[in-house]
């Protein structure tokens, strides 16, 4: 009987840990901080930290190693699945549904966000809209993406996200939410991610850590809009009066580097046509050297 028992026992623990397969023990993300107020860069660490049960679901307890974190809530606990990833949503003592892995365009789905604040009650929640699928290979892994729109039901928070990559998470702020109000800190770009089974690193930095002699693209270089269109409408780009026009060209590339199409830019403003459907990166180029890149969505 207690042979049984414990056989059992494994046989249970071995399901759980198979149902969890987001982020191991060890994955960590380094993510690039800039303040709103000022010059100052600086890079935040989050790394998953051990494992833990909640509703005899297994979970990855997260913290943050390194960094500024003043304005934002932190998420401590996620479940993994094959399609989805839930966090604990501790004010509410519930799961909420974060990512879906399996999205599929014009998919829509609601994450509730609270921080203890509001008598239980959702501080905000995020209206989370697929504009597109695909995916992309790291360390020999076939990884899905969707490019996706958030909205903040009640605009108390601000979630930077356009891109959400299997295992890497979103593009541009981590799992977590930053408060709107707050200039002290915001999240601008996923520049690491690391576990036990792939390494990426993002190819438009020359390295994980904050560089000071390599210029490194900066997505605030120019603006433009709009950012999702309809096919054979024109996208307008706009470099303020932060750039000098001489030598630079605007390129339309497809997510896999193709270029779609190309032109110089003349003054501080000029437009660009795009006649198919998908998702795109802008590309800012200087005397044919990458400066700053935005990614576009037309439908």
């Amino acid at each position: 009987m207690k042979r049984v028992l414990f056989s059992g026992l494994i046989m249970m623990s071995s399901l759980q840990m198979a149902a969890q397969s987001w982020a191991p023990v060890g994955a960590s993300w380094t993510y690039k901080q800039v303040t709103v107020a000022g010059p100052d860069t600086n890079l935040a660490v989050i790394e998953v930290v051990g494992d833990t049960l909640i509703q005899s679901r297994s979970c990855r307890r997260v913290e943050m190693t390194e960094g500024w974190s003043m304005c934002y809530t932190q998420v401590r606990f996620f479940h993994g699945t094959s399609d989805s990833l839930l966090y604990w949503n501790e004010d509410a003592q519930e799961f909420q549904l974060l990512f879906m892995w399996n999205a599929l365009p014009g998919q829509s789905w609601s994450t509730p966000v609270s921080d203890g604040t509001n008598q239980g009650n959702p501080l905000d929640t995020l209206d989370w809209l697929v504009l597109d699928t695909g995916h992309v290979i790291v360390s020999g892994m076939s990884l899905r993406t969707y490019d996706v729109l958030v909205e903040p039901r009640q605009a108390m928070l601000y979630a930077p996200i356009g891109m959400v990559t299997e295992r890497l998470g979103p593009d541009h702020s981590p799992f977590t939410w930053v408060f709107a109000a707050c200039d002290a800190e915001s999240f601008s770009q996923l520049r690491c991610y690391s576990d036990s089974s792939i390494t990426w690193q993002n190819p438009d930095v020359p390295q994980c850590a904050l560089g000071t002699s390599v210029p490194e693209l900066n997505a605030q270089a120019f603006r433009v809009a709009p950012t999702l269109l309809d096919r054979g409408e024109a996208l307008t780009v706009d470099l303020g009066d932060r750039l000098d026009a001489e030598g630079l060209t605007i390129r339309l590339t497809d997510l896999s580097g193709r270029m779609v199409r190309e032109a110089p830019i003349a003054g501080t403003r000029t437009t660009l046509q795009v006649d198919a459907s998908g998702a795109f990166l802008v590309v800012l180029l200087k005397n044919g050297r990458p400066i700053g890149r935005q990614r576009v969505v037309v439908r």
